[in-house]
């Protein structure tokens, strides 16, 4: 389960990483630029502070590059959706009976157990391996050694 846990934890970073990224490559290509600003006064209270017509300038970057780049940040953030909601429908369920929740503890058990087992017989092969290793080395030497005396 740790191991879901750790996935939907990646998912959500890759997540935030594509929001905030789409919001600066959207703040950088639709970034307001102010081209106009023309008062404009309030005709029933002249006294008042006037309001600002604004216009803006349009987006800099062509629109067929701009609909690649946003086509890209949404499929990048709707996998990273069904990623997670992928891996929330492994984890178990809350309500579960015991009885199921005992089975799958089990078979995770039994499963944690064939990893160490499979573990170890690795392990005694690198062990193994690294003993043979040592001998060709230290023979290797030995020869060296002859060779180097003989001349």
């Amino acid at each position: 389960m740790s191991d879901i846990l750790t996935d939907i934890q990646e998912n959500l970073n890759d997540l935030q990483n594509y929001v905030i990224q789409f919001h600066d490559y959207n703040v950088k290509v639709n970034a307001p630029t102010l081209v106009n600003a023309t008062p404009l006064m309030h005709p029933d209270k002249p006294n008042e502070a006037p309001l600002y017509e604004t216009i803006l300038s349009e987006p800099t970057l062509p629109e067929d590059v701009v609909q690649n780049d946003l086509e890209f940040f949404s499929t990048k953030i709707v996998s990273c959706f069904e990623n997670i909601d992928a891996l929330i429908t492994k984890l178990p369920e809350l309500n579960e009976d015991e009885k199921e929740r005992d089975k799958r503890i089990e078979d995770l058990l039994k499963e944690q157990y064939e990893r160490s087992i499979d573990l170890q017989l690795k392990y005694d092969l690198a062990e193994m391996k690294l003993e043979q290793i040592e001998q060709i080395h230290g023979a290797i030497t030995k020869h060296k050694f002859k060779v180097n005396t003989a001349l």
